[in-house]
């Protein structure tokens, strides 16, 4: 519950309150936190275990040794557990008041400096579920993946092992999907390569796919989803190809401790990508670790925290699953022209025709038929 004070005007305002203010913030710390900033933390809980001050309410002793000593990733399942089921006094507790603590002693603003920035939680855009749903068309096989899904058809031209693009039935605006890791080969070994620190994984296969996406679509920015290993190709890439990008989508974007600090800064921070995450992702914990207070207030979209590691950094988790069985497609005119087209056509013309062709077709039409037909 906030605390309210009365200001000179006798209007009710929020007042600061010490310390964690949610139990999503004890989480955010916990998982983001690398050991220098945990240990406070410890410290604190070690003077409470052994006596040597008192807690301002009881806290258990296997809480307090947890807290001085147990793996970060343990404490934040266990707190979580204990924030659901309205435990007082566990683990959860302990880590809540000795962060009140410590924001007594060395003032709000440094205690938030020391926890760093908490992305609020929000609901997610249905524009990002369906960009979820499309990634994860985009694991099955080449001739597996469906034509048309949702408001989509998807452009089989262009895709690739890793890769397709989808073309929206209604604005004609396209979306490229990338698909994370598959257990082959050339799939473990690039995870293998992001583990070990290597500065640039071999992304020929995106690169040319968005150079065959330019020379189609010259001029037209189109969005970019990505899951997994798929999000590192798109990291690598914002800086050569981002101008041509209209949305992000990173879902459970992956880095290694081993990567260098100040690339990772800035392929994270310095484009603009909007990045979808779980502090139960155990693969993408050094990813959120690097991201800046403007980068996790307005780039990022937390999910739910789950139990499981590989529930964390699965990508069903963002969308709903009966996503393609319940869309209904909205209605539209008789005749009509795209967004797309009606931005192309002169002012003089813009009256929807009888018949049209998308742009995609328009393209790849002969040029001697290049007319509307039914």
């Amino acid at each position: 519950m906030p605390r309210y004070s009365k200001s000179r005007g006798k209007k009710l305002v929020k007042k600061k309150t010490k310390g964690f203010n949610h139990p999503y913030e004890v989480i955010h710390y916990l998982t983001t936190a690398r050991e220098e900033g945990l240990k406070p933390m410890r410290d604190k809980a070690k003077e409470y275990l052994h006596g040597d001050s008192k807690p301002p309410i009881p806290l258990s002793k296997d809480a307090l040794a947890h807290v001085a000593y147990n793996d970060q990733r343990y404490l934040a399942h266990q707190s979580v557990h204990d924030f659901n089921e309205q435990l007082g006094g566990g683990i959860g507790s302990a880590v809540s008041v000795i962060g009140s603590q410590i924001s007594h002693l060395v003032g709000f603003d440094q205690f938030m400096d020391f926890i760093g920035s908490v992305p609020k939680p929000k609901a997610q855009s249905v524009e990002s579920e369906y960009a979820a749903f499309l990634v994860d068309q985009t694991y099955k096989d080449r001739n597996e993946r469906p034509a048309q899904t949702l408001m989509f058809t998807r452009l089989p031209d262009f895709d690739t092992e890793h890769i397709s693009v989808w073309q929206n039935n209604i604005t004609a605006e396209l979306t490229v999907t990338v698909r994370g890791t598959k257990l082959n080969p050339s799939d473990m070994m690039s995870d293998v390569n992001v583990l070990f620190g290597s500065k640039h994984i071999d992304d020929v296969e995106f690169t040319t796919l968005l150079d065959k996406v330019h020379n189609y679509y010259p001029g037209q920015k189109y969005d970019v989803a990505a899951h997994s290993l798929g999000c590192i190709y798109i990291m690598q890439e914002a800086e050569k190809y981002g101008s041509n990008w209209d949305d992000t989508y990173l879902f459970n974007a992956p880095s290694s401790p081993a990567q260098n600090d100040g690339m990772l800064q800035n392929q994270i921070n310095e484009h603009g990508l909007d990045f979808y995450i779980n502090h139960a992702d155990p693969l993408g914990s050094n990813t959120n670790y690097f991201m800046n207070p403007g980068t996790l207030r307005k780039h990022v979209q937390v999910g739910d925290y789950v139990y499981s590691p590989f529930g964390a950094h699965s990508l069903t988790q963002w969308y709903q699953q009966d996503i393609a069985d319940t869309y209904t497609p909205p209605e539209r005119p008789e005749t009509w022209l795209s967004p797309y087209e009606w931005k192309e056509d002169a002012p003089e013309t813009q009256e929807a025709p009888e018949t049209w062709l998308t742009p995609y077709e328009w393209k790849e039409d002969a040029a001697e038929t290049q007319e509307a037909t039914p």
